[in-house]
């Protein structure tokens, strides 16, 4: 069964939050408060509508996503699909410090199951503007 690319974002992104939330809500930082990015573009050897990309995406979704929120200061993660076989990755963390060892862990995760399908280049630094 072929999950739909509306489905992907789905299923990949992390609670969203209204505009005007509380800056209590941990997925809402402070926007005083300077976090920590990390953008990941995945350049895919496999076509990304194919079954095996469907599969890899489930993954991501149950399991991946469940290594990112067991890590301390983790805020959110998005992934997106940029072309047939490019998706582009943020995971946002409350500071470098723990957002280095716990993108680490997420990346030891992707070692052992899907790193074979793809090769990665990540860009990390602190947010200088937030909304």
């Amino acid at each position: 069964m072929a999950i739909s690319l509306a489905r992907i974002d789905q299923l990949a992104s992390t609670t969203r939050v209204d505009e005007g939330s509380s800056s209590e809500d941990p997925h809402f930082p402070d926007l005083g408060q300077k976090t920590y990015l990390r953008c990941t573009i995945g350049k895919w050897k496999v076509d990304l509508e194919s079954e095996e990309a469907q599969e890899a995406f489930r993954l991501i979704n149950d399991e991946g996503l469940r290594a990112f929120r067991s890590q301390p200061a983790f805020i959110s993660y998005r992934l997106m699909i940029a072309d047939p076989t490019t998706t582009i990755a943020v995971a946002e963390w409350e500071n470098e410090e723990l957002g280095k060892p716990g993108a680490q862990r997420y990346r030891e995760w992707l070692t052992s199951s899907i790193a074979q399908k793809l090769s990665l280049e990540t860009y990390d630094g602190e947010v200088v503007v937030a909304s």
